[in-house]
């Protein structure tokens, strides 16, 4: 791994603050799964509530455990 210079540190830490502070938030997506969508091991069975944090879906592991 190399390590950065005094000036290549400086450089670096004041983009993040800039950014991290200027950057609008990202939009999320607004659709839904729907029953029989696989995502990793699992098979969506259906929506089981959703809110302020998230949404909740029952899902199947394909591989069990």
């Amino acid at each position: 791994m190399t390590e950065l210079t005094g000036d290549e540190e400086t450089f670096v830490a004041d983009t993040i603050a800039a950014t991290s502070t200027t950057l609008p938030p990202q939009p999320r997506e607004q659709h839904g799964l729907t029953r029989g969508e696989v995502i990793d091991r699992y098979v969506v069975l259906s929506e089981l509530g959703r809110g302020g944090m998230g949404v909740v879906y029952a899902a199947y592991s394909v591989r069990g455990g």
